[in-house]
């Protein structure tokens, strides 16, 4: 009996004990997700400008895409907090240094960020988008800009070296032999073999100058041929810079951006992607200012991100700057948070509950449109 009772003994404390460590190990996470933050503590947020995510009102109070998901976060953990707004660059640095407990705004999350910080369940998917000039400029200008370009010149240039050499070669020849039509002063002789060496190259033919001796008569069948060659290359070139394709924006793409002046925001995940093909940006401080550089022909093209670009663009700037289609580069947004954050899980939890509800769905049309 004593035995039995004593075995009992054991089986109670053996079971109180596994109850324990059950209850200090299995359920750790969950405990860490609902009491993250202390009691009472007020949580400090901080955010900066990046228009449809965060948005400061007349009232002073911050609205936005991401403003509204925070507020739903800290509404189903039951949290107080304080909003504070700043440059990017201050948002990032709080981050690391830990001043703050979070940074809300279209934060893109990126390898050389996460060695720095931590943070949440992305909350949006997006990428980076090309914006350029959407209207055409008067014709007429583009088309004179283009004939007194550095390229047309240039072309003209060597074209008019080959009628000198060829002129004066064929002078060179002619000049005894055939002096009632290449004869003459330098300057006339040449310019004798300058009209000729012209006639012939554009197959006119007018016959009045004509070589007469055989070294002349062939180095005339040689530039026949040489000048068909070059008359065609002469008009090809200038047709391939008055066409219509060239008229227009020469950005297609993103490798195209290496030959535009091509600007973006600092410091972003668009100045990193445009520094690692080994293109320099011209870089601004805010997105509006980048847009209207664009528009004042300042820059040729911008670089940033897509959701953004679009927002601005249909509020400010519809009838100067349009996006093309394809978008360069795929990034996450999520919310920035300090390394070693108690905060992350609950948050990336609430997160997950939240963008997979209605009323994220309803938030998200209400501030991008139908087209996320």
């Amino acid at each position: 009996m004593r035995n039995r009772s004593l075995f009992r003994c054991r089986c109670f404390v053996l079971a109180g004990l596994l109850q324990l460590l059950c209850g200090l190990v299995l359920p750790a996470q969950g405990v860490r997700a609902v009491n993250a933050a202390k009691p009472g503590k007020i949580l400090e947020i901080g955010t900066t400008f990046a228009p449809p995510f965060a948005m400061k009102r007349a009232d002073g109070q911050w609205t936005g895409l991401s403003i509204d998901l925070w507020r739903s976060v800290a509404h189903r953990m039951g949290w107080r907090y304080h909003i504070v707004g700043m440059t990017f660059q201050q948002l990032l640095k709080r981050v690391q240094n830990k001043s703050l407990d979070a940074g809300v705004a279209a934060i893109t999350v990126t390898a050389g960020r996460q060695k720095r910080m931590d943070f949440s369940q992305p909350f949006y998917v997006t990428g980076l988008a090309i914006a350029v000039r959407a209207h055409r400029e008067n014709p007429w200008r583009l088309v004179l800009q283009q004939l007194f370009s550095l390229k047309v010149l240039a072309l003209l240039l060597g074209f008019g070296a080959v009628l000198i050499g060829t002129g004066t070669l064929i002078w060179f020849i002619e000049r005894r032999g055939n002096p009632g039509q290449f004869g003459g002063g330098v300057f006339q002789g040449i310019g004798s073999g300058m009209w000729w060496s012209a006639q012939t190259m554009t197959s006119v033919g007018y016959g009045d100058k004509i070589p007469q001796t055989s070294l002349g008569r062939a180095v005339g069948i040689t530039w026949m041929i040489i000048g068909v060659i070059a008359a065609s290359s002469f008009t090809a070139s200038i047709t391939s810079s008055l066409t219509v394709g060239r008229l227009t924006s020469p950005v297609t793409n993103l490798q195209s951006l290496r030959n535009v002046r091509v600007g973006t925001v600092t410091p972003s995940s668009s100045e990193d992607c445009l520094r690692q093909m080994g293109i320099k940006p011209r870089l601004f401080a805010h997105v509006k200012s980048a847009l209207e550089a664009l528009r004042d022909h300042k820059i040729d093209a911008l670089l940033y991100d897509a959701p953004i670009l679009r927002y601005l663009i249909r509020g400010q700037f519809a009838s100067d700057i349009r996006i093309l289609p394809e978008l360069v580069q795929r990034q996450y947004y999520a919310i920035a948070l300090p390394s070693g954050s108690p905060l992350r899980v609950a948050i990336s939890d609430a997160l997950l509950e939240e963008i997979n509800s209605p009323h994220w769905r309803r938030t998200r049309i209400r501030y991008l449109g139908a087209r996320p």
